[in-house]
């Protein structure tokens, strides 16, 4: 019993470190370049999903400051694309 609830509050934690259990940040950056920026320049989505397809940790963290900083320029910019469903 104990070692089930140890397990379960140290799952409980990397769960609230990592924001949500599953999360992908760069296939959230990359949801977001193509559902946002399709059929702009220096947008290709088949490139981006070959370059983000399998993500280390360390690129993980990049693309989770990349999608910020995007979303933050689109923002800047007036482009209404903040949830990545609706683009220029």
């Amino acid at each position: 019993m104990t070692r089930w609830v140890v397990g379960a509050a140290v799952c409980a934690w990397f769960g609230l470190a990592l924001g949500c259990e599953g999360a992908d940040p760069c296939q959230d950056y990359v949801d977001y370049l193509c559902d946002c920026h399709a059929g702009e320049p220096g947008y290709d989505c088949e490139t981006l999903q070959q370059t983000y397809s399998a993500p280390d940790a360390a690129l993980q963290d990049q693309c989770a400051l990349d999608l910020e900083a995007q979303q933050a320029q689109d923002a800047e910019d007036g482009l209404a694309c903040a949830d990545g469903t609706s683009g220029s």
